[in-house]
């Protein structure tokens, strides 16, 4: 893994504010994660914060709070933050079709405007019912702040108009050609952020890869053999250094390149620092520390039970990342994009990803043996899989239950840490 830089930052979340160290995997200033826990307070109140949570800067919520909440905490870690960086760039470019449309009403409107003086009463009037759709569109509970200025010009134009005074023609028109300026400037914002989230989904996908391939080569290394079956040498290694370790010959051989492995292995897994993996890699970690003490005193027996305790949270985290990205992803894509309205179970999208949790389930369900997971974790999993197959009709329920399952697969079955928001005083 990189060096990445640490600063402090100073945060103001929902839960509370404080500063705490930071890393910014990703660049820029809008995405950080905690290096540490940390407390956040608010009117009296703490609350402690695991580290490997992400914050991200919310320009919008700070203008609406004004200043107050400045960050929006995310607790389920990559997955979730890269879901959202897709929701934004798509949601912005829909944005962006509608705030094209609507600047040229407002224009078409202003120059109305300018002309109502020369209209019969029923043009005049069809004026006036178009700036107050215009109005209603930006108004309340939109709370961006370009579209509610924009609803104020678009209310005092029609306010000035339907006064009837001729005087007031141009100011109207005016006045509304000033909210069409509003709509430019948040077309403008739309398109910074557009493109500042395309970049960060990219580099947070770039982020998972990295975890992938980390777990996936301990996963390999770990990898007991099948038969005669070896694979590549990178397959099984444990095994095969362990067998080495019997051989005379071989034996201090052995035992270097294998102490060595695991040293790499544990400084790659010690970089894992992020939600949702950060717990349970944080264990692998110590109990790869325990398989190089086993070996130091000749404790091969010990080596071996350690090494299958390993095996089962790289299970759990290989599980996670294929919830998250084969089943929550597209179960959340189809929720953004499918009004709730028009929503069907016959839906070729609904189909499919109900095709893709029934393999993923059935794979879990092929493992409940307490040598494959451990038994709280397993018995919380097989609960919710029940829980996510009967709602598994109601994707915005069925997608709830899942994302609890990749938060009980994020813990450590060892240790009994305390959760995000848990109140310390």
């Amino acid at each position: 893994m990189q060096t990445i830089k640490v600063m402090t930052v100073y945060v103001r979340a929902e839960k509370g504010c404080g500063r705490i160290k930071a890393e910014f995997p990703i660049g820029g200033s809008k995405i950080f994660f905690a290096v540490e826990n940390h407390i956040l307070r608010r009117d009296g109140v703490a609350f402690q914060v695991p580290a490997g949570v992400a914050y991200v800067r919310n320009r919008e919520l700070a203008e609406r709070t004004n200043g107050k909440v400045v960050h929006e905490m995310v607790e389920e870690g990559l997955h979730h933050l890269r879901r959202m960086a897709i929701h934004i760039v798509r949601n912005n470019t829909d944005e962006i079709a509608v705030m094209y449309a609507r600047r040229v009403q407002i224009g078409d409107e202003a120059k109305s405007l300018l002309l109502s003086g020369m209209m019969s009463d029923e043009e005049h009037a069809s004026i006036l019912r178009e700036l107050e759709v215009l109005e209603a569109q930006f108004s309340p509970p939109k709370r961006v702040e370009q579209k509610l200025t924009a609803a104020k010009h678009l209310g005092k134009a029609h306010a000035l108009r339907a006064s009837g005074d001729r005087r007031k023609i141009a100011p109207s028109s005016m006045t509304a050609y000033a909210a069409g300026k509003r709509v430019s400037i948040r077309i403008s914002d739309l398109g910074f952020i557009r493109k500042y989230f395309s970049g960060e989904a990219l580099k947070l996908s770039e982020v998972i890869h990295t975890y992938r391939v980390a777990v996936k080569n301990l996963s390999e290394f770990f990898e007991p053999p099948q038969g005669d079956r070896r694979g590549p040498r990178t397959h099984g290694a444990f095994f095969r250094f362990m067998e080495g370790l019997g051989i005379p010959a071989g034996h201090k051989h052995a035992l270097v390149m294998l102490r060595r492995q695991l040293g790499g292995h544990a400084a790659t897994m010690e970089g894992l620092t992020y939600m949702p993996y950060r717990e349970v890699c944080r264990r692998i970690v110590v109990l790869l520390g325990d398989i190089d003490a086993a070996l130091v005193r000749g404790v091969y027996a010990a080596a071996y039970r350690t090494a299958d305790v390993v095996r089962r949270l790289l299970r759990q985290i290989r599980m996670i990342d294929e919830i998250e990205t084969t089943v929550v992803a597209p179960i959340s894509i189809y929720l953004k994009r499918m009004p709730a309205n028009i929503q069907s179970p016959d839906d070729p999208d609904q189909i499919a990803f109900r095709a893709q949790f029934k393999k993923v389930a059935d794979g879990i369900k092929h493992r409940r043996s307490p040598t494959e997971f451990h038994p709280r974790v397993l018995v919380t999993v097989l609960d919710l899989l029940g829980e996510a197959e009967e709602h598994i009709t109601d994707p915005k329920k069925a997608k709830e239950i899942l994302k609890d399952l990749t938060a009980a697969l994020a813990k450590d079955p060892y240790d009994v840490a305390a959760h995000v928001g848990n109140k310390v005083a």
